[in-house]
């Protein structure tokens, strides 16, 4: 009959060396075979200093930057849910809007 192995484990004679962030940039990362693309990309972007502020203090400890990805994805989703619900016929006042002067039929102000 076989027996558990008792011996203590030992982090002396682990098989597998260590992963660097440089191993982690050198990765290919695939999906089946395929290379799959990083989902974020680095951009250089001129924004007010008062934004910045406002994302910093907003974020506190956290990722400000992620804070201002998120921020844009969702006015992204937001906006696209906006042109579903024109594209669908759906009106400002269904969704409880009151509607927009530019949504009234004839010249401003009949």
């Amino acid at each position: 009959m076989n027996k558990s192995c008792s011996s203590e484990i030992s982090d002396e004679y682990d098989e597998y060396p260590e992963v660097t962030q440089d191993d982690l940039n050198r990765a290919v990362f695939r999906v089946g075979l395929k290379p799959v693309s990083s989902h974020r990309q680095q951009v250089t972007i001129l924004l007010d200093t008062v934004l910045v502020e406002y994302f910093k203090a907003k974020a506190g400890e956290n990722d400000w930057q992620r804070l201002i990805s998120d921020t844009l994805r969702r006015a992204v989703e937001y906006e696209s849910l906006e042109d579903i619900r024109d594209t669908a016929g759906v009106s400002d006042r269904a969704c409880g809007n009151k509607p927009n002067d530019a949504d009234r039929p004839g010249p401003k102000g009949e």
